[in-house]
């Protein structure tokens, strides 16, 4: 149940008494844990769940994203304090939360300003995706297709294609249990999975499908790129259907709208965009930034981005501005046998490592000694990469990899070993 529903059914002053909320400000805390747990084993609720993945059950069994000190776990047979399961998520999962303002003595003066007002007002749907990273086209198309399905006509169309029924909805899937998503939910009047669609420019991705299909209890549909490609349906339908709507209903606004799904069309699936992504060398300012100036001060790096790799060696390169991916040689890759095993998506400050999976696919099983240290190294931080499907990857905060530097370079010195 979601946490923000089940405490708006008490009011603050019973939630205080019986110790779920504490403090003048309502807070959710290290104190709240047992009591918030008796409430729930009284309501009859084994499991509370929030945004992006947050969750607390009666075994004491806790997902906290937010946290930088611990993000999952059980929090009777960790060492940390029980509070870690609330660190930095009061103002999204508690309702009855008062944010303390400086300049007010008046301790109820929060809960009335502006900001606390529209707080109190919004009841989040936790089943949409709201975070899409729009650096990928793919995923810049399907924000693009799903502010079309206002349309009926479209939708409608949509739908038909999949033999859905014609009341169903929508949208970007949240993270589903096991750490996948799809690219789109549809769930029927009720509100509920009737399906999932998966969008590629290309060709199906199969083992993602399979890997889908094997865990959903619902039909899993593929978008591809091309009619060729074989997927439930194309890009390509979808735009001749668009143009078709946009002939038919004469919007200025749909037709800018129908604008950017074309744009976005011509310029990825139908390749006129390639040179805009292709790999190049690294930019002089990510060059002098501690992390790589550290991987180049100890790793034997090249930047030749236009030949396949080595056994041995190490590539830098990029396709945008303010990123990076360090690549190593993989005879079973097929991107100039080269294999991406850290990275950096546009500046923003994570750092990105492969899932278990994929490093044991591609590097050979001498490697196995260096990808359990990485995994286990991973883990005293809450990130667990061996859990993780095999196109997952796990973004970690770029300071806690620049804190333990030696640590993760002597693994990489291993998982690039001859």
């Amino acid at each position: 149940m979601d946490i923000r529903k089940f405490l708006e059914q008490f009011d603050d002053s019973e939630l205080k008494n019986i110790g779920v909320l504490n403090t003048k400000r309502n807070l959710l805390n290290s104190k709240s844990v047992e009591s918030l747990i008796q409430l729930m084993k009284q309501s009859n609720i084994d499991k509370l769940e929030g945004p992006e993945d947050w969750f607390l059950d009666i075994n004491y069994n806790f997902c906290n994203p937010k946290s930088n000190l611990k993000q999952t776990g059980n929090l009777k047979q960790s060492q940390t304090r029980l509070g870690v399961v609330f660190d930095f998520q009061n103002n999204i999962l508690n309702p009855h939360y008062r944010s303390f303002d400086k300049n007010q003595n008046n301790e109820n003066s929060s809960q009335n300003s502006p900001q606390e007002i529209y707080k109190q007002k919004i009841i989040l749907d936790t089943t949409v995706f709201a975070n899409e990273d729009i650096s990928k086209p793919e995923n810049r198309i399907n924000l693009s297709l799903f502010s079309l399905f206002l349309i009926d006509d479209f939708r409608s169309w949509f739908l038909e294609q999949f033999d859905l029924p014609q009341d169903s909805v929508i949208f970007p899937s949240t993270n589903l249990k096991g750490g996948i998503r799809p690219d789109f939910a549809v769930n029927n009047k009720e509100d509920k999975p009737i399906a999932y669609i998966e969008v590629e420019i290309g060709r199906e991705d199969i083992g993602q499908l399979q890997n889908f299909r094997s865990m959903l209890n619902v039909p899993v549909f593929s978008v591809c790129g091309k009619k060729e490609h074989e997927g439930h349906l194309s890009l390509l339908e979808i735009y001749d259907k668009l143009n078709e709507v946009k002939e038919k209903i004469k919007s200025k606004q749909f037709n800018k709208n129908f604008a950017v799904y074309e744009t976005l069309i011509y310029e990825n699936v139908l390749s006129y965009g390639r040179e805009r992504y292709k790999s190049t060398t690294i930019s002089d300012e990510m060059r002098n930034s501690f992390l790589i100036q550290n991987l180049m001060d100890h790793l034997e790096i090249h930047e030749d981005v236009g030949r396949t790799m080595r056994p041995g060696e190490f590539l830098l390169e990029t396709k945008k501005e303010f990123g990076f991916s360090l690549r190593i040689y993989s005879r079973e890759s097929k991107i100039r046998n080269s294999l991406s095993i850290m990275a950096r998506s546009g500046g923003r400050p994570r750092i990105i490592f492969p899932s278990k999976e994929k490093l044991e696919k591609y590097l050979p099983s001498y490697k196995q000694p260096a990808i359990n240290e990485l995994c286990n190294f991973l883990k005293r931080f809450g990130y667990h990469i061996d859990t993780l499907p095999e196109r997952s990857q796990a973004r970690i905060d770029i300071n806690l990899v620049e804190g333990n530097i030696d640590k993760f370079i002597a693994i990489l010195e291993k998982l690039g070993e001859i």
